[in-house]
């Protein structure tokens, strides 16, 4: 796909992926906090780049991944709420971005992307169900899902805009 071999050669994507491997090096040296902070500066570049015209399924499997890195983080220290909460978050967001007018291939790359969002919360519901509170079954639910999803993106926005870190 064109538009992904474009947001390779992006310097947001670049920033995206050195805050990533930052945020691998930091959670393989046990250094959580650091890591944490890494990855969710990764999750708000890869916003800017889905938001970006034509950004396709790079921008979009981007995200998958930072949130599925915090999620594994959380996972690997027995915050099964949390790292549930951040797969919820990934599909979320893919559904407030899928409220915004979009092309139509970056329509398909979101769907692409909520489809493997919803799978990877489903599958890991299923194999933590014992570990999670019952509270968080009907987060995906949520009569005020659409509120919370624009609030989290204005969140996430905003605290991309006062972390920025020289690595």
């Amino acid at each position: 796909m064109e538009q992904d071999k474009n947001i390779n050669q992006d310097p947001r994507f670049t920033t995206w992926k050195r805050h990533t491997l930052a945020g691998n090096l930091y959670f393989e040296k046990k250094q959580i906090t650091r890591s944490i902070e890494h990855y969710e500066i990764a999750i708000c570049e890869a916003i800017i780049l889905i938001n970006m015209l034509n950004s396709g399924r790079a921008a979009v499997a981007a995200l998958l991944a930072s949130f599925h890195n915090l999620a594994e983080l959380y996972a690997q220290q027995d915050e099964h709420n949390l790292s549930e909460n951040e797969l919820a978050k990934a599909h979320n967001i893919i559904n407030a971005l899928l409220l915004n007018e979009q092309s139509d291939t970056q329509e398909e790359a979101l769907r692409w992307g909520k489809c493997r969002a919803k799978v990877a919360l489903l599958r890991f519901r299923q194999l933590h169900h014992n570990t999670i509170s019952q509270n968080s079954q009907g987060q995906l639910n949520s009569s005020s899902t659409k509120q919370s999803n624009q609030s989290l993106l204005q969140r996430l926005y905003s605290s991309f805009n006062n972390n920025k870190e020289p690595l």
